[in-house]
């Protein structure tokens, strides 16, 4: 550990490490904003390494559920394949037998509940939530229950 980065333009206290466009350098710019204007050390590489990890089994998560959202209102998996740039085959393969499962179910139920929650415990907070805010969630998801 220590050593000279391999790939120089990996290393975060390259010039220009975080300007790449896109989710990309989204995330490049998140990590590089828990810097205090050091260099980062090795500890702190890993522990980017295991949010660039946690990060990408989100967004796993988030892409198995929109690809269900899609389907369930009426995508082809021709029209999934072509956003996701891929073979019809391979986003069928990849994700079919998923967008059935339980677990999808499951998790944009959770999701809801979670957001139910905080959405509660927004609108208990004095300038947590605009009552404008409040009224949409409401007019969409009804009455938010108590936070548990």
């Amino acid at each position: 550990m220590g050593e000279e980065p391999v790939w120089r333009y990996l290393s975060p206290e390259t010039f220009g490490w975080e300007l790449i466009p896109g989710i990309r350098g989204k995330l490049r710019r998140l990590m590089r904003s828990e810097v205090t204007g050091e260099i980062p050390d090795d500890r702190q590489i890993l522990a980017w390494l295991r949010a660039a990890q946690n990060s990408s089994e989100a967004m796993s998560v988030e892409l198995l559920l929109l690809v269900a959202e899609a389907h369930h209102r009426g995508a082809t998996w021709d029209s999934i394949a072509r956003a996701l740039s891929c073979s019809r085959q391979n986003a069928h393969g990849r994700f079919h037998s998923k967008v059935y499962a339980a677990t999808v179910h499951d998790t944009a139920g959770l999701d809801l509940t979670r957001a139910q929650q905080y959405v509660h415990h927004l609108s208990r907070r004095p300038g947590g939530l605009a009552p404008t805010q409040l009224a949409e969630f409401r007019r969409h998801f009804g009455e938010p229950p108590p936070a548990v």
